[in-house]
């Protein structure tokens, strides 16, 4: 592939829906609710970004425009902003994948499974409770930064940046454990090989004639080798 994977493409391939951004001092692109087995892509330039994904909050114009205004005041770098979006992280992510078909809330310390999920569950419920026990015994012994992951230095031009985003709920020898959210650089054809571009990203990336010839296969975790809860 040449210069028509320039940009930058993350593949989720995590546990959770994340949402992502590129920063320059402050965020520029974004778009949230990314699911698994899903790509995130942007093309704004032969330029540097900081590449980074975060379980909350949402992103939004109004929070990206306070960032810029803040970068252009007080001179805050990508790592401060980095900083900044740490310390809004909550103790309970989104999640993607099978294990997001769970029902649970959290009462009073204790999980209690939906009546909704009760019902459909049916032999299954006491199961799927102590599952959903243990997911939120895991998540809320999480410190936040590891429900965060950034890469600096990503550089649009050329062939581009693309990469591959793990981490999060694994099951691990019978035993629910969250792995640190993590970035990593893979080839274009790994990305296109083993996810799809969401709505937004696709009519973002498919611009030209040679990005057109080809094509992102879809998801499948067995392709992939992902550890999710099933």
């Amino acid at each position: 592939m040449g210069n028509e994977t320039s940009g930058f493409a993350v593949l989720n391939l995590s546990s959770y829906t994340l949402h992502f951004g590129l920063s320059m001092a402050a965020t520029h692109y974004y778009e949230n609710n990314v699911k698994h087995g899903e790509i995130f892509y942007r093309w704004p330039g032969a330029v540097h970004y900081t590449v980074y994904a975060q379980t909350a909050p949402e992103l939004s114009d109004g929070t990206c425009a306070t960032e810029i205004a803040k970068a252009s005041l007080l001179g805050v770098t990508c790592a401060g902003a980095a900083a900044a979006a740490i310390i809004c992280l909550p103790a309970l992510p989104a999640l993607s994948g099978p294990a997001a078909s769970l029902v649970v809330a959290a009462e009073g310390g204790a999980a209690v499974m939906g009546a909704g999920a009760v019902g459909a569950a049916g032999g299954a419920a006491l199961a799927d409770y102590a599952v959903m026990k243990q997911i939120l015994d895991v998540l809320a012994s999480v410190p936040a930064a590891d429900l965060y992951a950034d890469m600096m230095g990503c550089y649009g031009g050329g062939s581009g940046t693309w990469l591959v985003l793990r981490g999060g709920l694994q099951r691990v020898n019978g035993h629910i454990r969250h792995e640190k959210l993590r970035l990593e650089v893979v080839t274009p054809e790994y990305v296109l090989a083993n996810g799809k571009f969401t709505s937004y990203s696709r009519e973002k990336f498919y611009t030209t004639d040679e990005a057109k010839s080809h094509t992102a296969a879809g998801h499948s975790c067995s392709r992939a080798s992902c550890k999710l809860l099933d």
